[in-house]
């Protein structure tokens, strides 16, 4: 019975996780053209604005106890990805298209530019689960807490392109939002918006990882640039007990 409910836990996480972005790619793939006006462009830069602080207000740590409460500890994290997936897909069916296109790719060109809007789709998406997959999935405390494990201290891994930037998947979500064979006005809002999120959303995000995991990640942001890659992967002193790679 066990296993039957995990694996259902499982599944609806792959679910809440996958399908929005599918659907989101699709969406940024083949931009609407309406008759949208100034007035609808606000709608849209107010749902976005609202779907944002929903994300920022589920992200604080009184919106984590007020879910652990809910649902429990091991199902925060699950709740939190239903949630962001839901009020995505909210977003993309509300989302009113605008009139006007600024460019369209055809023949060569628009094959060139759908297969780069694929591979930073992939890289999103890769950058998203590499660290741990289970995790990105909402679906990790569920097994911890099925198979009765501690609860692991929160520690730095530099694996693949977290060694060259410490936000790979904000670097490669911009170019998922600019990258196409088509930019119309629905599109363009929608990158404009979502380029400013990302942005804000990145620099959150370092200044709470700094504050939970130190020093030592105070030591790779040094050395690590924030956004725009090095070349070079940066690594700590085989010697240096505090390294993790």
């Amino acid at each position: 019975m066990r296993s039957i409910v995990f694996g259902g836990l499982t599944a609806w996480g792959v679910l809440a996780f996958h399908l929005p972005q599918m659907w989101l790619m699709f969406f940024l793939l083949f931009p609407k053209t309406g008759p949208g006006t100034w007035r609808d462009a606000v709608f849209n830069a107010l749902i976005f604005a609202a779907w944002g602080l929903i994300h920022s207000i589920l992200a604080r740590d009184f919106s984590h106890r007020i879910m652990a409460k809910l649902v429990g500890e091991d199902f925060v994290k699950l709740l939190y990805v239903s949630i962001a997936g839901l009020t995505q897909c909210a977003l993309i069916f509300l989302w009113r298209p605008l009139e006007g296109v600024f460019w369209q790719a055809d023949g060569v060109w628009r094959g060139v530019l759908i297969a780069a809007f694929l591979a930073a789709a992939g890289a999103v998406w890769v950058t998203s689960i590499l660290l741990d997959y289970m995790e990105a999935l909402g679906v990790r405390a569920v097994i911890r807490r099925w198979k009765r494990q501690e609860v692991p201290p929160p520690v730095l891994s530099m694996k693949g392109p977290y060694a060259h930037c410490r936000h790979p998947v904000y670097f490669f979500t911009l170019f998922f939002l600019w990258i196409g064979p088509v930019m119309n006005a629905t599109r363009l809002e929608f990158a404009l918006l979502g380029t400013i999120y990302v942005l804000a959303g990145m620099r959150l995000e370092d200044r709470d990882t700094a504050i939970i995991l130190g020093e030592e990640y105070r030591e790779y942001q040094k050395h690590v640039p924030i956004l725009i890659p090095r070349l070079k992967p940066w690594r700590r002193e085989k010697g240096d007990p505090a390294a993790r790679v």
